[in-house]
């Protein structure tokens, strides 16, 4: 229905300005130079690592991006130690695939936040932030709401991503097989411009 003597293209500007009117995707956009959450989660946490373990916590492109940065938050750090940042995009059944980008290094000797400059433009889907542990060190996750990879049958929390062994060094061309999901691996991923 419409007033009348209103025109069509006026009950249809008055429509594309109302936000409410229709569904957008929260992701439709990205701010520059802000760290992205993109999945719904409900706080943060934190977990101790091990040596010569990798980490993927899942992360979805909701639009086409660009991200110019990757960033892990150190809680508890671990002297002369680095991290190692890497994007691999998700096979169909949601496990880590093919390496993307080997980002390189972050220092993990120093509380804090982490992060490497990166140029790297994603299409829509879903993806994995690897960060490869030197050392043991505590780091800051989130804890995800909900999740395309299910929830514990305790029902107590979503898995975010796997984890698996690997020896320090390069990223590998793919992700190894064997790695167990769990909760403890949503990192944070940079926003796009």
């Amino acid at each position: 229905m419409r007033p009348a003597g209103e025109t069509s293209a006026g009950a249809i500007t008055r429509h594309e300005n109302k936000i409410n009117a229709h569904f957008q995707p929260m992701m439709g956009s990205l701010k520059s130079g802000n760290y992205v959450a993109d999945l719904p989660f409900a706080g943060y946490g934190t977990f101790s690592t091990q040596t010569d373990n990798m980490f993927a916590g899942l992360f979805v492109a909701s639009c086409d991006m660009r991200l110019d940065k990757l960033g892990v938050y150190i809680e508890a750090p671990s002297e002369g130690t680095s991290i190692r940042l890497g994007v691999y995009d998700a096979r169909n059944d949601f496990y880590p695939g093919e390496l993307i980008l080997d980002a390189g290094v972050v220092n993990a000797s120093v509380k804090g936040l982490g992060q490497i400059t990166i140029d790297l433009e994603l299409g829509q889907g879903y993806y994995y932030l690897v960060c490869l542990l030197e050392e043991k060190c505590t780091l800051r996750y989130l804890k995800l709401a909900q999740s395309p990879l299910g929830m514990y049958t305790t029902f107590n929390a979503v898995f975010s991503g796997y984890v698996c062994e690997q020896d320090w060094g390069e990223l590998p061309l793919k992700f190894p097989g064997g790695a167990y999901a769990a909760n403890v691996t949503k990192m944070v991923i940079g926003a796009g411009a």
